[in-house]
């Protein structure tokens, strides 16, 4: 009895066993068939500008011979990503790609050498040539049950980084081993950087500037007042600044509603520490005049003009309107016409009285404008002038007070009366002669076949005329009478 109580206890004793064991290789097998995914990183303090190396991390390393994609995300606010390098124990022949965009990390894997010799492999012989088994070739995959790192990922930190910076991972997938199985993976820990700021009590700037002035003195840092002028007609200027550290806020007061005078344009700098500020001075003045001191313009001929200080009540043809044009830079007072590409200009000429002068920016030249002469046609100005001794009227017109556009003008008339011209030069300083369209309000350039009209025309017009009507009555009164004509009989024949 005692011996079956023995037998039947080792009995129990074997089968637990065998039940533990197999407990213990499955648990076993389990644990090497999935991989937990964990970043690690330095948790010492790091500043703006040094940089933070994340490691990317597998649990365990099952012959894994693919992976993919894993996508790391990062705050892009506090860090920019620099780069990677490929885990130190990972085999040479297992390549590792990443694609970076906005705050993610996409990274994948694959040694295409180890699976290309898996594959081979299979094609080995199971036997040699007495038929003796053969040993199977080696699994070529590494096989680890210690933490493996896949790859480093660098980034450098911001200026505008504050407490820490984080870096997480969102998804892994594609995870794969030498039996071309599909391995479990999961997701691990973050890394989490601490960033130590140091806030700055700087409180300069690295550039100042006004847009159309020029500062007095040259900026400098540590320079805070200045003087700049502008023009009459400028009421609203912009000022541009830049703080000598980002972090530092700036504020600017003043550079709208320009008063004539001296303006105070204000810019206060405040730390990055919200404590520490610095303020600059610019002294704007506001020109009580229109011409900037000294202006002068030279003609496409040479001549130089002064500009002149503008009249009250000064008389404009209609349509104009008082604006400014840059020469050499410096802006000065134009009268403008839309659609006009010249413009007038009030100058002085030498010792004479100031008055309109016609400017034509494209040709560069100028000339008096002389009002009572002075016509618009589209885009042009044309303006009367007298006949040079080398030029002559077309024939059939004689001098005579031609009236236009509420106007009398010197001109040309027609014998007739019936047609009027102008000599009038464009703003080139090109002359010719124009006919006057009355009904269209309008001039175009003259040609002799405006002379439509003259009586000599008409008279030579008449002669053909006549001529034309007798040359067709005389070809209808012959082909009449050969109609008329008795057609000629043809001669009798005789049959034989």
């Amino acid at each position: 009895m005692q011996v079956i109580r023995h037998k039947y206890l080792i009995s129990c004793i074997a089968f637990f066993s065998v039940m533990a064991l197999l407990i213990l290789l499955r648990l076993t097998v389990n644990a090497a068939s999935g991989v937990t995914v964990d970043l690690l990183a330095k948790t010492d303090p790091v500043k703006p500008g040094e940089t933070i190396t994340v490691q990317v991390t597998v649990s365990n390393f099952p012959n894994l011979t693919r992976f993919g994609p894993i996508e790391v995300y990062y705050d892009d606010t506090s860090v920019s990503y620099i780069g990677m390098n490929r885990g130190a124990d990972m085999p040479s022949t297992f390549m590792i790609e990443n694609s970076a965009s906005t705050g993610v990390i996409a990274l994948t894997g694959i040694d295409e050498t180890v699976e290309n010799q898996i594959v081979a492999n299979q094609t080995a012989p199971t036997a040699d040539a007495s038929g003796n088994p053969l040993d199977p070739p080696d699994d070529p995959s590494m096989y680890q049950t210690d933490r493996v790192v896949l790859c480093e990922l660098q980034f450098e930190v911001l200026e505008s980084a504050k407490g820490e910076a984080r870096f997480w991972i969102s998804n892994v997938a594609g995870f794969r081993n030498s039996a071309l199985e599909q391995v479990s993976a999961t997701i691990g820990s973050l890394a989490s950087v601490p960033v130590d700021v140091e806030v700055s009590s700087d409180a300069s700037l690295s550039s100042l500037s006004i847009n159309g002035a020029t500062l007095d003195p040259a900026f400098s840092p540590f320079v805070f007042a200045y003087k700049a002028s502008v023009a009459r007609n400028v009421t609203d200027i912009v000022v541009m600044a830049s703080p000598y550290n980002i972090s530092s806020q700036i504020y600017i007061s003043g550079q709208s509603g320009l008063e004539i005078g001296v303006n105070e344009i204000k810019i206060t700098v405040l730390a990055q520490d919200m404590i520490t500020s610095a303020e600059y001075i610019i002294e704007v003045t506001r020109m009580a005049s229109y011409v900037p001191p000294g202006a002068t313009i030279t003609s496409s001929e040479g001549k130089m003009y002064s500009f002149a200080e503008l009249p009250e009540g000064l008389s404009l043809p209609s349509d104009f309107y008082q604006g400014a044009i840059l020469l050499d830079g410096v802006e000065v007072p134009a009268f403008q016409m839309p659609g006009l590409k010249d413009v007038l200009l009030y100058l002085q000429d030498g010792e004479g009285p100031a008055g309109l002068y016609v400017y034509s920016p494209e040709t560069g030249t100028i000339f008096y404008f002389d009002a009572n002469n002075a016509f618009f046609r589209s885009s042009q100005l044309l303006t009367v002038i007298g006949l040079p001794d080398n030029v002559s009227p077309p024939d059939g017109f004689v001098a005579g007070e031609v009236s236009f556009r509420d106007k009398k003008v010197s001109g040309f008339i027609s014998v007739d009366g019936r047609a009027n011209i102008l000599y009038m030069k464009d703003d080139s300083g090109k002359a010719g002669f124009y006919y006057v369209d009355s009904n269209n309000n309008d001039v175009y350039p003259y040609s002799a076949s405006e002379k439509i009209n003259s009586p000599l025309f008409q008279m030579l017009f008449l002669v053909f005329l006549f001529l034309s009507i007798a040359e067709a009555a005389m070809i209808v009164i012959i082909f009449r009478l050969r109609r008329r004509k008795p057609r000629s009989q043809p001669p009798n024949l005789r049959r034989v």
